[in-house]
């Protein structure tokens, strides 16, 4: 493109940048060459659009300043080596502009620090006259609704004290009942209010109870919409999901710790979904996990005040390890990363028990995949020998006992007899044949069609082959 017109507000040793559509000019400036030092740029109408200095690689260093072509600031921001390293603000114009304006377009100034390229902090929002806004305009000094609520809430029977009242203050309704207490009911024997209860206040999502229209596992094994292992593993773990965080991340609740021989509360873990892995358990109990849903929620939205949201937090240290996604004014508490991640992401299950039930039985899961998708060398790997130790007679009885009132227990008992094809499977097929989960039920069923000379199911075209290369493993001794 040929240059325009120089109008006459562009000085005479400025020189037409085709590639920029804008005139420049710089302390060092040759034809056909990027400009250095103190530079400006015009727009091909004249109007000033830009005063910044580049280094001699061509990096913007100190304040940059963008105009509007009324001649009032757009923006002005402070860079290091070509990066935003400072202060920064961007503010909309009365007139037409060509500037951009990146917040919403209801408040006027927006206000910022970068600490590191592209990461705004500190962030805050301004009306034409200075009132503080929030980023989406409404009055700041309005905003914080859920302060009053919040203010007096704490982890501690979270759900049965608060739940509702923050419920209906957040959403301005009554909460509904849960969705999937009949589903719950159905597939996994249990009837739990403070789960429904979880399920329906917190406001992350309902759970996810699947639908089947036949024996449930064959649509278990395998289900290649979720990522790999990751329902299978919920399964043995006795979880539901409840929703994801960030990229696909799932949630999950266990719902039969309380019931275990050694019960502890509910707890709350997520799915990594490039690791296929149960990554980190998030809280050791549904009201913790709530509360800290509640806080985040409500900071997010800016319905709750930097100074609530703190006092809020601090009310979760070292109870809680929440992911990036789940984190909203976390860093009003500790602005130290190593302190912060020290309060909010020391690992709350030491001692392993949430996970031990995953790692108990990863070996199943990598057996119950299709032939493609198999590695025995990945199920040998996977075989934790602590926690498939052989059962002794009492061993055996207890956690035949367990498997009763506790469905995953009764599903890896019954997984477990029939791939080592031990004895033992028929008293299991014949205890659990009415439990009352539908899942342990219809795996009964299944593996009683095995027994009973059933060759493949889905993409496991012959699980007695699959189970005699198992057997060659020889993993339980």
């Amino acid at each position: 493109m040929s240059a325009p017109k120089r109008p006459e507000s562009v000085p005479p040793q400025a020189l037409w940048v085709a590639e920029e559509n804008e005139w420049q000019i710089g302390t060092i400036l040759e034809k056909g060459q990027p400009p250095r030092g103190e530079c400006k740029a015009w727009r091909p109408d004249g109007s000033l659009a830009a005063t910044y200095t580049l280094d001699a690689e061509g990096r913007v260093q100190g304040v940059l300043t963008r105009f509007h072509t009324d001649g009032t600031i757009a923006s002005r921001g402070e860079w290091k080596d070509g990066d935003r390293m400072g202060k920064f603000f961007f503010q909309q114009s009365e007139n037409p502009t060509p500037e951009g304006y990146e917040a919403d377009e209801r408040t006027w100034r927006w206000e910022f620090t970068a600490q590191t390229n592209w990461a705004e902090e500190n962030q805050r929002w301004f009306a034409k006259d200075g009132t503080p806004l929030t980023s989406d305009g409404r009055v700041l000094a309005l905003a914080f609704d859920m302060d009053p609520v919040i203010e007096i809430s704490a982890p501690e029977n979270f759900i049965e004290r608060h739940g509702a009242a923050c419920y209906q203050a957040f959403h301005g309704k009554e909460p509904a009942a849960s969705r999937d207490a009949d589903a719950l009911s159905a597939f996994w024997g249990l009837q739990s209010q403070h789960f429904d209860d979880f399920s329906t206040l917190i406001g992350f999502g309902n759970s996810r109870m699947r639908e089947f229209s036949d024996n449930c596992w064959e649509s278990l094994i395998p289900h290649p919409w979720l990522n790999m292992h990751e329902e299978l593993s919920g399964i043995f773990m006795g979880a539901v999901c409840v929703g994801s965080i960030g990229d696909s991340d799932q949630v999950y609740v266990t719902l039969f710790n309380h019931l275990r021989p050694k019960p502890r509360a509910n707890a709350v873990y997520f799915w990594n979904h490039e690791l296929y892995y149960l990554d980190e358990v998030i809280a050791n109990s549904l009201d913790d996990f709530a509360f800290a849903c509640a806080i985040h929620a409500s900071h997010e939205s800016e319905r709750l005040s930097d100074a609530v949201a703190a006092t809020a937090w601090r009310k979760l240290q070292h109870k809680v390890q929440l992911p990036y996604g789940l984190q909203s004014g976390i860093e009003l508490v500790v602005d130290d990363r190593s302190a912060q991640h020290k309060a909010f992401s020391s690992d709350i299950d030491p001692d392993g028990f949430v996970r031990s039930y995953y790692w108990r039985a990863q070996w199943l899961t990598r057996l119950l995949v299709v032939d493609s998708e198999r590695n025995f060398d990945d199920v040998k790997e996977a075989f934790d020998a602590s926690r498939n130790r052989p059962l002794n007679a009492v061993e055996f009885a207890d956690i035949l006992q367990t498997g009763e009132r506790v469905p995953p227990t009764a599903i890896y008992l019954l997984w477990r007899m029939f791939w080592c094809k031990d004895e033992r499977l028929a008293p299991c097929l014949q205890k659990y044949a009415k439990h009352p989960a539908r899942v342990v039920r219809d795996l009964v069923v299944l593996i009683e069609r095995f027994e009973g000379g059933l060759k493949g199911i889905g993409g496991i075209k012959d699980v007695q082959a699959t189970r005699a290369q198992f057997l060659q493993l020889k993993l339980f001794g």
